[in-house]
């Protein structure tokens, strides 16, 4: 494998000329940019993928978005004769959330708290679980409950242990956002513990028996078949049933009441506290997926005027993580080009072959997105260094496909002569890395990303965001090899 890399970085004569100003701005610096460039033919002699016609199209796209797409299917075996198609689409730019003091606000922060909720285990990593939190605040208002901020550990959210939820976000502005969309605000765990003391005879704590969910369930409540069918076949009936065993799986007291929720049964929060709630003070749910279709939730969102991705857009990271990025950004002196790689959502869609085949159209991508810009630093953050994506564990299972994804990462950087964040410490939270990539990644000029995924998602609208007011942009966004 590592051999198939090496023929493909030789030595490219590149003949420019370039009439040159720059303007961007990043950070406190101002740079201006108005362009004026030939591009020699000799660029693209050893190039597969890229063509002349490719970087006028590129060039012309610059203020605006351009998608990457394989014409054929023949590269899924590896193929090198595939050849590529460059769209131009109109970017997406996430909603404007503006804040304004007004006696709205205020008189939402201040509403009666008439109880809280906790949730013992959020399901996915960063991202998803940020979204699944905003979503049960959305939920939450309905019965006028707070939502106690879930404790972080390397992008996990749960109540157990970890840090502090402001070590990913800025807790103070989280909670304007959330007021600002009508959501429920987030309490600490020393306010939670305050009002839902164990020794408080109102609580209730619910596991949501989501669909296709059944060897999760088995494992999790430590049940055997005819137990499992019991509950299930209960909660079928009527939506809900006694479930007791949740105490094996929570922490509470023996005055908890437990139930076990058909979640098909519930599309209405208001319901669920009418029925099974009914009126508890304090609230644990053991597993929380957000809302949405098949393994998760099927509360209604209809009351609420913001969807829970426009106000995940609008969070801040912490100042620390905003500190770190800051320092790592005077290496980067001046505009650079930054690429997101989501390498895991590539492979587990195709193949390794279709991953390397984006890693050696991303090679030939910067080299003319360099010529056309000037620009020559690149900033690479993927899930294939070791604080990237941990699913790639269940993914790969021989020790070759290991060497390969070692050996894809090592090509990945080289190639296109980037760099990438590290951390001064061995033991930094793998969230954290990710929020600081994600805020260097946002202030770049130019944002390449390959794969899909929540995470890029949010990448997307942070970097929008900062360039939807240029005046004079010279600023792109190319996708890549997200089928």
């Amino acid at each position: 494998m590592a051999r198939k890399f090496r023929h493909i970085i030789g030595v490219i004569i590149v003949g420019l000329f370039i009439i040159w100003q720059y303007r961007s701005s990043i950070g406190s610096h101002e740079y201006s940019v108005s362009t004026s460039v030939k591009i020699n033919d000799e660029l693209f002699r050893n190039f597969t993928f890229m063509t002349f016609e490719h970087a006028s199209k590129l060039q012309n796209c610059f203020g605006g978005q351009i998608t990457i797409e394989y014409l054929d299917g023949s590269d899924e075996g590896g193929d090198k004769n595939s050849s590529i198609a460059l769209n131009i689409v109109k970017p997406l730019f996430p909603k404007k959330i503006e804040f304004a003091t007004s006696n709205r606000s205020i008189s939402m922060a201040s509403q009666k708290t008439a109880g809280y909720v906790r949730v013992w285990r959020y399901w996915e990593q960063m991202t998803m679980s940020t979204r699944a939190l905003i979503s049960l605040a959305g939920q939450a208002k309905l019965g006028n409950r707070k939502v106690q901020a879930p404790r972080v550990n390397n992008s996990l959210f749960g109540a157990n242990d970890g840090y502090s939820l402001g070590t990913y976000f800025n807790l103070t502005h989280f909670n304007q956002v959330l007021i600002f969309g009508d959501y429920a605000t987030l309490v600490g765990e020393k306010d939670y513990e305050a009002e839902c003391s164990l020794a408080d005879a109102g609580h209730v704590a619910i596991y949501f028996l989501y669909e296709g969910n059944e060897g999760k369930t088995k494992q999790m409540l430590q049940l055997n078949e005819k137990q499992y069918h019991d509950i299930n076949k209960k909660a079928g009936k009527v939506g809900w049933t006694e479930c007791p065993i949740l105490g094996n799986y929570t922490k509470e007291n023996s005055k908890t009441n437990f139930f076990c929720v058909n979640v098909s049964k519930f599309t209405e929060w208001d319901k669920l506290e009418n029925k099974v709630i009914k009126g508890a003070k304090c609230l644990t749910l053991s597993n929380w997926r957000g809302i949405g279709s098949s393994f998760r939730t099927h509360f209604s969102s209809k009351h609420l005027k913001f969807h829970e991705r426009d106000l995940h857009f609008a969070l801040k990271p912490s100042e620390a993580i905003l500190k770190e990025a800051n320092m790592f950004r005077r290496v980067l002196r001046g505009p650079y080009i930054a690429v997101h790689v989501r390498g895991e959502k590539v492979f587990s869609a195709h193949n390794f072959f279709r991953l390397q085949s984006c890693l050696r159209v991303l090679h030939e991508l910067v080299k003319v997105l360099k010529a056309l810009s000037g620009i020559t630093q690149v900033l690479i953050a993927s899930d294939m260094s070791r604080f990237g994506s941990g699913a790639w564990g269940s993914l790969l299972n021989k020790p070759k496909e290991h060497q390969t994804l070692r050996e894809l990462h090592s090509f990945l950087i080289t190639s296109t002569g980037g760099i990438e964040y590290t951390p001064t410490a061995d033991d930094v939270d793998r969230g954290v890395v990710a929020l600081v990539e994600m805020t260097l990644l946002a202030r770049a000029t130019h944002l390449i990303t390959v794969g899909k995924g929540s995470f890029q998602e949010l990448i997307v609208a942070k970097f929008l965001e900062i360039h939807r007011e240029d005046n004079q942009p010279q600023w792109s966004l190319i996708t890549m090899c997200s089928d």
